[in-house]
Protein backbone atom coordinates (compact mmCIF):
# COMPACT_ATOMS: atom_id res chain seq x y z
CA UNK A 1 0.00 0.00 0.00
CA UNK A 2 2.61 2.08 0.69
CA UNK A 3 4.23 2.27 -2.99
CA UNK A 4 1.57 5.10 -3.77
CA UNK A 5 3.71 6.95 -0.95
CA UNK A 6 7.15 6.57 -2.18
CA UNK A 7 9.64 6.85 -5.75
CA UNK A 8 9.50 4.13 -8.58
CA UNK A 9 12.64 3.06 -7.04
CA UNK A 10 10.88 1.23 -4.04
CA UNK A 11 8.99 -0.97 -6.15
CA UNK A 12 13.02 -2.87 -6.43
CA UNK A 13 12.73 -2.92 -2.76
CA UNK A 14 9.34 -4.34 -2.63
CA UNK A 15 10.26 -7.16 -5.29
CA UNK A 16 13.93 -7.68 -3.32
CA UNK A 17 11.36 -8.30 -0.16
CA UNK A 18 8.53 -10.69 -2.39
CA UNK A 19 11.66 -12.81 -3.52
CA UNK A 20 13.25 -12.77 0.41
CA UNK A 21 9.65 -14.01 1.56
CA UNK A 22 9.30 -16.63 -1.17
CA UNK A 23 12.70 -18.02 -0.63
CA UNK A 24 12.20 -18.07 3.39
CA UNK A 25 8.25 -19.55 2.88
CA UNK A 26 9.41 -22.20 0.90
CA UNK A 27 11.95 -23.34 2.57
CA UNK A 28 10.39 -23.23 6.11
CA UNK A 29 7.83 -25.18 4.24
CA UNK A 30 9.81 -27.98 3.18
CA UNK A 31 11.95 -28.11 6.55
CA UNK A 32 8.03 -28.28 8.24
CA UNK A 33 6.75 -30.43 5.34
CA UNK A 34 9.42 -32.95 6.75
CA UNK A 35 6.59 -33.75 9.79
CA UNK A 36 4.18 -36.54 8.91
CA UNK A 37 1.22 -34.70 10.70
CA UNK A 38 1.75 -31.41 9.61
CA UNK A 39 2.67 -32.59 5.26
CA UNK A 40 -0.64 -34.23 5.54
CA UNK A 41 -2.61 -31.01 6.76
CA UNK A 42 -0.78 -28.79 4.42
CA UNK A 43 -1.66 -31.29 1.55
CA UNK A 44 -5.31 -30.87 2.01
CA UNK A 45 -4.64 -26.68 2.08
CA UNK A 46 -2.63 -26.64 -1.27
CA UNK A 47 -4.86 -29.24 -2.96
CA UNK A 48 -7.60 -26.90 -2.11
CA UNK A 49 -5.54 -23.70 -3.89
CA UNK A 50 -4.81 -25.51 -7.27
CA UNK A 51 -6.92 -23.36 -9.64
CA UNK A 52 -6.58 -25.73 -12.70
CA UNK A 53 -7.52 -29.32 -10.57
CA UNK A 54 -10.36 -28.75 -8.79
CA UNK A 55 -9.38 -25.93 -6.13
CA UNK A 56 -10.82 -23.07 -5.71
CA UNK A 57 -11.81 -20.51 -8.68
CA UNK A 58 -9.28 -18.12 -10.02
CA UNK A 59 -11.27 -14.96 -9.37
CA UNK A 60 -11.87 -16.43 -5.64
CA UNK A 61 -8.35 -16.32 -5.36
CA UNK A 62 -7.50 -13.09 -6.31
CA UNK A 63 -11.07 -11.71 -4.05
CA UNK A 64 -9.51 -13.58 -0.89
CA UNK A 65 -6.65 -12.38 -1.65
CA UNK A 66 -7.65 -8.44 -1.73
CA UNK A 67 -9.50 -8.89 1.80
CA UNK A 68 -6.53 -10.02 2.96
CA UNK A 69 -4.26 -7.57 1.37
CA UNK A 70 -6.31 -4.71 2.94
CA UNK A 71 -6.49 -6.29 6.54
CA UNK A 72 -2.77 -6.89 6.30
CA UNK A 73 -2.23 -3.02 5.69
CA UNK A 74 -4.25 -2.00 8.22
CA UNK A 75 -2.97 -4.13 10.66
CA UNK A 76 0.65 -2.35 9.51
CA UNK A 77 -0.76 0.94 9.45
CA UNK A 78 -2.39 1.13 12.24
CA UNK A 79 0.98 0.01 14.65
CA UNK A 80 2.67 1.98 12.70
CA UNK A 81 0.46 5.55 13.49
CA UNK A 82 -0.22 4.50 16.87
CA UNK A 83 3.17 2.22 18.07
CA UNK A 84 3.15 0.60 21.55
CA UNK A 85 -0.57 -1.06 23.04
CA UNK A 86 -2.98 0.27 20.58
CA UNK A 87 -0.76 -0.78 17.47
CA UNK A 88 -0.27 -3.85 19.10
CA UNK A 89 -4.04 -4.34 19.52
CA UNK A 90 -5.21 -3.17 15.85
CA UNK A 91 -2.46 -5.22 14.65
CA UNK A 92 -3.88 -8.74 16.56
CA UNK A 93 -7.06 -7.85 15.51
CA UNK A 94 -6.98 -7.38 11.57
CA UNK A 95 -4.78 -11.03 11.57
CA UNK A 96 -6.65 -12.75 13.29
CA UNK A 97 -9.96 -11.44 11.09
CA UNK A 98 -8.08 -12.23 8.20
CA UNK A 99 -7.51 -15.93 9.11
CA UNK A 100 -10.68 -15.73 10.80
CA UNK A 101 -12.87 -14.89 7.25
CA UNK A 102 -10.94 -17.02 5.48
CA UNK A 103 -8.74 -14.71 3.06
CA UNK A 104 -5.42 -15.32 1.70
CA UNK A 105 -1.75 -14.12 2.36
CA UNK A 106 0.59 -15.04 -0.76
CA UNK A 107 3.42 -16.21 1.89
CA UNK A 108 1.27 -18.53 3.65
CA UNK A 109 0.04 -20.27 0.27
CA UNK A 110 3.91 -20.68 -0.43
CA UNK A 111 4.26 -22.45 3.09
CA UNK A 112 1.68 -24.42 2.87
CA UNK A 113 2.43 -25.53 -1.01
CA UNK A 114 5.71 -26.18 -0.09
CA UNK A 115 5.32 -28.28 3.25
CA UNK A 116 2.57 -30.46 0.97
CA UNK A 117 5.14 -31.12 -1.98
CA UNK A 118 2.62 -29.67 -4.49
CA UNK A 119 3.58 -26.99 -6.49
CA UNK A 120 1.93 -27.55 -9.73
CA UNK A 121 0.88 -24.93 -12.62
CA UNK A 122 -1.94 -24.43 -10.77
CA UNK A 123 -0.70 -23.71 -7.47
CA UNK A 124 1.49 -21.25 -8.85
CA UNK A 125 -1.33 -18.98 -10.71
CA UNK A 126 -3.07 -19.28 -7.39
CA UNK A 127 -0.08 -17.41 -5.80
CA UNK A 128 0.75 -14.98 -8.34
CA UNK A 129 -3.30 -14.25 -8.21
CA UNK A 130 -3.24 -14.11 -4.31
CA UNK A 131 -0.03 -12.06 -4.45
CA UNK A 132 -1.57 -9.53 -6.92
CA UNK A 133 -4.52 -9.46 -4.80
CA UNK A 134 -2.57 -9.21 -1.51
CA UNK A 135 -1.15 -6.00 -3.00
CA UNK A 136 -4.19 -4.89 -4.94
CA UNK A 137 -6.17 -4.48 -1.57
CA UNK A 138 -3.12 -2.93 0.31
CA UNK A 139 -3.29 0.05 -2.80
CA UNK A 140 -6.91 0.27 -1.97
CA UNK A 141 -7.02 0.68 1.43
CA UNK A 142 -4.22 3.70 1.29
CA UNK A 143 -5.61 4.90 -1.34
CA UNK A 144 -8.81 5.64 0.42
CA UNK A 145 -6.64 6.53 3.89
CA UNK A 146 -5.13 9.21 1.98
CA UNK A 147 -8.63 10.41 0.09
CA UNK A 148 -10.29 10.70 3.63
CA UNK A 149 -7.17 12.42 4.73
CA UNK A 150 -7.40 15.04 2.68
CA UNK A 151 -10.36 16.08 3.84
CA UNK A 152 -12.45 15.24 1.03
CA UNK A 153 -15.98 12.94 0.89
CA UNK A 154 -17.29 11.09 -1.45
CA UNK A 155 -19.82 13.69 -2.82
CA UNK A 156 -17.68 16.29 -3.23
Amino acid sequence: GYAIDNKPAFLSDLAIGFAGNFVGAVGFGYLCGLVPGVKARADEIAKSRDVLSGGEQWWMSLVLGVICGMLVFLAVDVFKRKPGAVGALGLVLAVTTFVFVGSEYCIANMAYVSMADHWTIGTLCNTLLVALGNSLGALLLRSMIKFCENGKTLGQ
